[in-house]
């Protein structure tokens, strides 16, 4: 994040996203004057493992432009856009979306997990406290204004803002689970074992309930059962960093193979559909599409520089990507509706021209509004904890 003084004094900008990144609020905090020492996992990185954080940050990149896809194919069908073609691809790719995003989170989680109870709020939680809290009422703002193109009729209240602070239905339920698993993380820290047992039965449970139609839809919100999914990717890309970077050695053969075993595992997982055993199959699809992805970026840094370098680029700055994704997708829809005749080719193209304009305009926001707005994307001073002597900060 920037902030004013560094903004003023014309110094290089920083990482723009920093939310899955193990020093985005340090360096946020030594610009404004405090002196936040780098965590271990960046400091004592090992010779050759600049390859490594580049497929991470890589990771990242793909994973949002992963969610835009799902995004604006499902708000293109409420819509009543032709994206059956994006939907099917989007929904091939469900098993590595949203837990390629949280192994990345896990893999960038750092020392902070064994630091104290004031570092971790410091550093972690009181940015997706503040952010959370403040985005989901803007967009509560946004969409009373403009009717959600998948909820036309629901607009939000006051009192469903602060139902969503508690269990969110929205687009941000992300950053909830990100601060819910830091926390629990946290927590878990001297019983490594205990809490890796129980986030992979905690994942059994969730993929059984999310392939499960009636199950899920009686039994528990999608943010929970999201979070039962998911947790097990963060803690054990956390607990195992060493491990799950060294399996990324970017080798052609066993890329290919963990692709084709992906792609058997996700087709088999169709054809369960609505079964719970499906859901199981659909969460060993992850695991091993998690390392595909991985390897897979592993040969393009090496092999095309330029795409892998990119891919990082836009990992390092994901957070306002995130952030504005669901108000600018519908106001890029809306606008082009207004404004341009919807004929069969329209109906066709326009999803992809939105999908193509909205991480780029979500940027380019950012730029404009990062000075004399960073509150927006990053919590004020006075939301700090003392750090008493001794502690790491």
């Amino acid at each position: 994040m920037l902030t004013r003084s560094c903004v003023k004094a014309g110094q290089a900008e920083p990482r723009a996203d920093r939310i899955i990144v193990s020093t985005h609020y340090d360096r946020a905090r030594e610009n404004r004057g405090r002196a936040i020492s780098m965590t271990k996992s960046e400091t004592l990185q090992p010779a050759g493992s600049k390859r490594r954080i580049g497929w991470i940050d890589a990771a990242k990149g793909t994973s949002i432009i992963l969610v835009t896809f799902y995004h604006v194919s499902q708000f293109g069908k409420a819509l009543g856009f032709h994206v059956d073609a994006m939907q099917g691809v989007s929904e091939l790719l469900t098993p590595i979306r949203m837990p390629l995003f949280f192994a990345a989170a896990g893999l960038t989680a750092g020392s902070v997990l064994s630091e104290s109870w004031r570092s971790l709020w410091n550093r972690r939680l009181s940015l997706y406290a503040w952010v959370f809290t403040l985005w989901a009422g803007l967009s509560c703002l946004f969409f009373a204004a403009v009717p959600h193109p998948r909820h036309p009729t629901v607009f939000p209240t006051i009192e469903s803002y602060f139902e969503n602070l508690i269990v969110p239905e929205n687009e941000l339920w992300f950053l909830w689970c990100l601060g819910l698993f830091y926390l629990i993380a946290w927590v878990g820290v001297r019983h490594p074992r205990i809490v890796l047992i129980g986030a992979l039965a905690a994942a059994g449970l969730g993929f059984v309930l999310g392939e499960t139609t009636q199950m899920s839809s009686e039994a528990l919100p999608l943010p929970i059962t999201n979070s039962l999914k998911y947790f097990v990717f963060f803690i054990g890309a956390a607990r195992f960093r060493s491990t799950a970077t060294a399996l990324v050695a970017g080798k052609y053969k066993s890329t290919c193979c963990l692709v084709g075993a992906y792609t058997v595992l996700t087709f088999t997982s169709h054809y369960l559909d609505g079964n719970g055993f499906g859901g199981l199959v659909k969460m060993t699809a992850a695991f091993v599409g998690v390392f595909a992805v991985g390897n897979a970026l592993a040969i393009i840094l090496r092999a095309a520089p330029s795409i892998g370098g990119l891919l990082s680029w836009v990992g390092e700055r994901t957070l306002p990507i995130y952030l504005l994704q669901a108000p600018l997708i519908t106001a890029l829809y809306y606008t082009a509706m207004a404004v341009l005749p919807m004929s069969g080719v329209m109906l066709t193209l326009l999803p992809i021209v939105v999908f193509a304009v909205s991480p780029p305009l979500a940027l380019v926001f950012y730029h404009v509004t990062r000075a004399r707005l960073w509150w927006l994307y990053m919590p004020p001073r006075w939301s700090s904890l003392p750090i008493r002597a001794g502690e790491a900060v």
